[in-house]
């Protein structure tokens, strides 16, 4: 229920310091928030839009296919989408500070191998 009740502005403030932690990790990673709408899972409410934000990245080598199979890979592994040529990580799954950490040092590892 608390990742549905998520408001906005805290999945945006989420957002902001997930993008913080990568660039403190590595400036060479471009990574940008972007507006999106989750839905509720499992097909329960296939019509409920959740607003939101997540954060999206592009690969230097622009194979976004392979940076999402990388990830699933990873140790830990991460689970992102690809929307409009880019991945995205959206914040309303991570639940406290130290998951955002683990993300960013996840995304920063595969990313910069």
């Amino acid at each position: 229920m608390k990742m549905l009740d998520a408001q906005p502005e805290t999945l945006r403030q989420r957002a902001e310091r997930l993008v913080h932690a990568i660039k403190s990790e590595s400036s060479a990673i471009e990574a940008e928030i972007i507006e999106v709408a989750g839905q509720v899972g499992g097909g329960a409410m296939p019509m409920v839009e959740l607003p939101g934000y997540a954060i999206a990245v592009s690969p230097e080598d622009k194979d976004v296919e392979g940076l999402v199979a990388r990830l699933r890979q990873a140790t830990p592994a991460v689970l992102a989408r690809v929307y409009q040529e880019r991945v995205v990580f959206d914040v309303r799954t991570i639940i406290d500070d130290q998951q955002l950490d683990d993300l960013a040092g996840a995304i920063c590892a595969v990313m910069l191998k």
